[in-house]
């Protein structure tokens, strides 16, 4: 069913509801994966709330959601789209037990339009890596930044505050440099030094790899949080990089996840009984959902990242070949 604001609502008296991963449940890189838009159209028929929870990002949701519309041929409104970053909203307004940083100087990473996603959140004070080394060009030089990078910024004066990674990084060696020199007190218009980590960190997907059309993971945006956390204490003398996540597996993602789901059933619902979290990853899918607890209900496909036989399925509560089997299961609840 569909509401007036064109957002798919739900029986009021539903006891259950289903989140989907998007790749290696869903679609398969650029390929929509056998029964997936019949299993979601099963789900509405049956007046299931549902929502696609993924650890992508990199836009925003109604991006996203105009995607998945089109490659499933059915209608996705983006409040039914969680992705990584969603919940770091909130951060520009305060949350998390995070002063609001809508005010404060933000590094954001990644190789989407990150900048533009944290801008509509409401972060005003945006840099990127590559534009603070374009303010700086003395703090890389394997290659010199192009012309006008960084230039005409506003706030370049004001010290970074915080970073976010909110999508994969792909400059690796000089997103890792600029930010450990943030971390260590060592941003030129900062105060010279700190005793401990200087700038907090938000990362929004701990995922170490994802399923793509090749045959064999490759490495994501978990990967470079462990660099970036290893040259810290490198650099540190045996710091611990502390950083607030996000994302799949954690737990501040799925009560974001279920507080949109139950949304769906109106001022007339209420509290679901179970909901389904239908994934590929263990660590991401599986574990989040058993970590959340009750309602959530852990359901390991076998179409994306996970091998039975091969890996481990970190405790799932199910086992199923493919999203159609997983739907057919969830409707017997």
């Amino acid at each position: 069913m569909v509401g007036a604001r064109g957002v798919a609502t739900a029986a009021a008296t539903a006891r259950a509801g289903i989140c989907f991963d998007i790749d290696g449940v869903l679609l398969r890189g650029k390929n929509v994966l056998a029964g997936a838009a019949d299993a979601v159209r099963a789900v509405r028929a049956a007046g299931m709330p549902h929502l696609f929870m993924t650890n992508g990002g990199g836009h925003l949701e109604h991006v996203r959601a105009q995607q998945l519309s089109a490659k499933l041929g059915l209608p996705v409104h983006e409040e039914q789209v969680v992705l990584a970053h969603s919940p770091m909203r909130e951060l520009a307004t305060g949350a998390h037990g995070h002063a609001p940083l809508a005010d404060k100087r933000v590094m954001i990473l990644g190789c989407r339009d990150e900048v533009g996603v944290a801008k509509a959140y409401g972060f005003r004070k945006t840099v990127t890596p590559q534009e603070f080394w374009g303010q700086h060009p003395e703090l890389y030089r394997f290659r010199e930044p192009a012309p006008g990078l960084g230039g005409g910024d506003p706030f370049a004066d004001e010290a970074v505050e915080a970073i976010m990674i909110m999508h994969d990084p792909v400059d690796w060696h000089l997103e890792s440099q600029i930010c450990i020199d943030v971390l260590l007190g060592h941003d030129p218009v900062a105060a010279a030094g700190a005793s401990a980590q200087a700038v907090p960190v938000f990362n929004s997907n701990e995922d170490f790899v994802y399923a793509s059309s090749y045959e064999h993971p490759r490495f994501a945006q978990g990967a470079f949080l462990q660099t970036l956390s290893h040259l810290y204490g490198l650099s540190s003398g045996g710091g611990t990089l502390e950083v607030s996540r996000f994302g799949k597996p954690h737990r501040v993602t799925f009560e974001f996840a279920r507080e949109r789901l139950e949304r769906q059933l109106g001022p007339a619902g209420g509290a679901l009984e179970r909901i389904f979290m239908v994934g590929d990853n263990p660590h991401a899918d599986i574990k989040g959902a058993n970590d959340a607890g009750p309602p959530w209900h852990s359901v390991l496909l076998e179409t994306g990242v996970f091998r039975r036989g091969r890996d481990a399925d970190a405790g799932a509560h199910t086992l199923c070949a493919d999203v159609s089997e997983a739907v057919q299961f969830a409707l017997r609840f």
